[in-house]
């Protein structure tokens, strides 16, 4: 009976570890999808103003990104509120970092002031910007994902050894 309780433990700890990696994987695909969708939101916004002059709450009426209606940025921003508001308001619940939320912030007080060419060349530079953050983060979590995994599955496959 001791034995089973062994192998019942060694097994839900590798399965926590498995778990825990999962999540983690998660958290990371979370963050690069927000990365995504605040491109394709600058995009998007890019596109309004050049062909119509879209200001306001119109940029937004018809974008849809499921990240970013998740973090409820897209909603705050369709209630009319502007772009660095509506980023300041949520930026809690979006899982970039701390630095790269400081960042983007200051880079968005900036926007809304000038004249259509100001604004949108404004927009293609924090859009170039992010895309870059995205890349690095891209590349850094491919990494993380593959040490986190081998040292919680490795540090659960040594406990499980030491306890049977």
């Amino acid at each position: 009976m001791k034995d089973y309780f062994r192998l019942g433990g060694a097994a839900m700890l590798m399965l926590g570890a498995i778990f825990i990696s999962r999540a983690y994987e998660g958290y990371l695909n979370r963050r690069i999808a927000e990365y995504r969708g605040l491109i394709a939101l600058l995009s998007h916004a890019e596109g309004k103003i050049s062909r119509f002059l879209s200001h306001g709450c119109e940029l937004w009426r018809d974008f849809s990104d499921e990240a970013l209606e998740k973090c409820e940025l897209l909603k705050h921003l369709r209630e009319g509120v502007d772009l660095k508001e509506a980023f300041e308001m949520v930026k809690d619940k979006m899982s970039l970092s701390k630095n790269a939320s400081a960042r983007l912030t200051e880079r968005l007080s900036s926007l809304g002031r000038g004249y259509k060419d100001s604004e949108l060349s404004l927009l293609s530079s924090i859009k170039e910007h992010l895309t870059a953050e995205m890349n690095s983060e891209s590349e850094e979590a491919e990494k993380n994902i593959k040490v986190v995994r081998a040292l919680l599955l490795g540090g659960a496959l040594a406990m499980a050894i030491m306890v049977i």
